[in-house]
């Protein structure tokens, strides 16, 4: 199952493999593109500690801003996912306590990498994250997720974060919007 969909390109030809999970269609791999959807430039993205050797296995950091800009980070066809979308595929995949092991690849992550199946297909490696200073951290341990969606004060996001040690999926509320972190899309 890893994959095992249809490839789709971003507007910098980047291909992504993707995959069927329930009723949903997602990316299988780090959203890598360079540009939003109009051939504008993203300015609020990263490669994990600069070093741009990581884009092919791990895709680029993004703040939230990059994220939600209007001009569509996303392939044509697809969208950043919801809390409503996140929650479906957590959800089908048996819950908060197991889904992170059934997403998470089974190499790349640092040992134990607890419940890792990748029965999902999902693929999920452990990119780590760019703080707001410019410092960047978790790489081999973490990967966090952007949703398209922020808190009721509106000065934070929402995410999730996939962990190496726990099958777990941990919802994070309150992201500063600064934090670069990774997105996967799922299809219109």
């Amino acid at each position: 199952m890893d994959g095992d969909g249809p490839t789709v390109n971003d507007i910098d030809g980047n291909g992504y493999r993707t995959v069927l999970i329930g009723t949903q269609t997602w990316m299988a791999e780090n959203l890598k593109t360079n540009s939003f959807r109009n051939g504008d430039r993203i300015h609020e993205r990263w490669c994990y500690n600069n070093d741009c050797s990581y884009f092919d296995d791990y895709g680029m950091l993004y703040s939230w801003y990059a994220v939600m800009d209007i001009r569509g980070l996303a392939p044509v066809g697809w969208h950043v996912p919801t809390d409503k979308e996140w929650q479906q595929l957590i959800d089908y995949l048996g819950g908060e306590n197991i889904a992170g092991g059934k997403l998470k690849a089974t190499t790349k992550w640092q040992s134990p990498n607890k419940g890792a199946t990748n029965e999902s297909g999902f693929t999920a490696v452990p990119g780590g994250f760019r703080r707001g200073d410019g410092s960047f951290d978790a790489f081999g341990t973490d990967s966090y997720f952007w949703r398209a969606s922020e808190d009721s004060s509106g000065y934070g996001a929402h995410g999730e974060a996939i962990d190496y040690n726990s099958p777990l999926v941990f919802f994070l509320p309150g992201t500063s919007k600064t934090l670069g972190s990774t997105v996967r899309c799922v299809r219109d």
